[in-house]
């Protein structure tokens, strides 16, 4: 049982790495910002508690591009 939470943990991270780079270029920053919210924004969810309905980690960036250019194109 843990050993397939290890290898699906880090299959995750792995996966985070580029993504969350391509998403720090995309909000025009540099990819270490987008490396330090993959690490930093789910262990501080983690520790202050959470609900069923929180979006941690790279996912919840992606909210904010979206929300974004439907501001901007409309629906």
């Amino acid at each position: 049982m843990i050993k397939d939470n290890i290898i699906s943990g880090l299959t995750v991270a792995l996966v985070s790495i580029p993504l969350s780079s391509a998403i720090a270029i995309a909000y025009g920053t540099t990819p270490s910002r987008g490396l330090h919210t993959a690490i930093y924004a789910p262990f501080i969810g983690a520790l202050l508690g959470g609900s069923n309905y929180n979006i941690l980690g790279i996912a919840s960036s992606l909210v904010n591009i979206v929300s974004g250019l439907t501001m901007v194109h409309g629906e």
